[in-house]
Order: structure tokens, then C-alpha cells, then sequence
């Protein structure tokens, strides 16, 4: 007597739950727009909010879970189906540049500019977060500079072999 014997529960509010990969990982708050794509329902999207991000990562998968709440209006979805997430964001001006472009080392991280025709200048710049094979230019570069992308590495030998080491330790290079 007074015990439970049937809960029942309500389906109205749903949690799509992902695993992200640590490389994946970029700041939420540039996806104000988070969608649930149910591939089951012909790729039925349905707006959701952040409500848990597990910010350990699991050492064992190394991706972190991110959970999605989500309205299960006319009662379509079930617990247990595949769904997938989409982060749209507001667009926003960026400049990201071929991960292959830059030569990287433990005191800097640099590009090669052309500066005029067959004339190349090497500048440092700060990274940011990695999009498949691009990468993020946080300062360093402007709109419009004409960058190196194949060739890098042999410009610096180049370099290196005219100047020595040494002289690539300065902040601007020329060749």
C-alpha cells in the first residue's frame, strides 16, 4: 500500500545526446543555432538547447558529451533513435589559411607573404582553432595577402642556408 507501482513518462521533452572529438571542439557560443537532424523522419531538424557539456574528457575515447534538449512535438520521436547535431552559426569574418601553409616551431609560428612578384617576406602569426585541413588566423595577416601554400618548407631551407638560424629568430624575413 502507498508504494509505486506504474510511472509514467512524459516524451513531450527529448535529450539528443553527442560525442564530440577533442579536436572538434570549439567555443559553443559561436553556434547560437543547434539543430537535431533525425535521419529517420527525412531529415526532420528540430531546434534544441545546450543543457549538459561535459567539459572531462574521457581519456579512453578522448571525446567529450555534449546533450541537446529537444521538443518532441506531435509525438514523432522515440528514445532510442539516431539523430545527428548541426551547429550553424551566425556568419562571421574570419581569415583561415591551409594547415600546409604554415611552419611551425617551439618559439614561433610563421607564414610566407609575397611581397612582390618573386619576393617573399616571413611574418609570425597566432593561430586559432583547426577546421579540417584549415586553420584560424587570429593576427598576422590581413585580407587580401597572398600566402605561400606549396613551397613553404623549401623558402625557409633557402632562407636558412643564405642567412643562418639565427637570423630567422628575428620577427620579419625577406628572400
Amino acid at each position: 500500500e502507498g508504494e509505486t507501482i506504474l510511472e509514467l513518462t512524459n516524451l513531450s521533452t527529448l535529450w539528443a545526446e553527442a560525442q564530440v572529438y577533442a579536436s572538434q571542439i570549439i567555443p559553443l557560443e559561436n553556434y547560437p543555432h543547434i539543430y537535431v537532424e533525425i535521419p529517420e523522419i527525412n531529415h526532420l531538424q528540430i531546434p534544441g538547447t545546450i543543457v549538459f557539456f561535459n567539459s572531462e574528457i574521457n581519456p579512453n575515447t578522448r571525446v567529450y558529451l555534449l546533450r541537446i534538449s529537444i521538443q518532441n512535438h506531435k509525438n514523432l520521436l522515440a528514445p532510442g533513435m539516431r539523430a545527428s547535431i548541426k551547429l550553424k552559426s551566425n556568419p562571421i569574418d574570419i581569415i583561415t589559411i591551409p594547415t600546409n601553409a604554415i611552419l611551425k616551431s617551439e618559439k614561433y609560428t610563421s607564414v610566407w607573404i609575397q611581397v612582390a612578384p618573386h619576393t617573399f617576406k616571413n611574418i609570425f602569426i597566432i593561430t586559432g582553432n583547426i577546421y579540417n585541413d584549415r586553420i584560424e588566423i587570429i593576427s598576422g595577416l590581413n585580407y587580401g595577402d597572398t600566402i605561400v601554400i606549396s613551397g613553404a618548407y623549401s623558402l625557409y631551407s633557402e632562407y636558412i642556408f643564405k642567412n643562418g638560424e639565427k637570423a630567422f629568430s628575428t620577427h620579419n624575413h625577406s628572400q
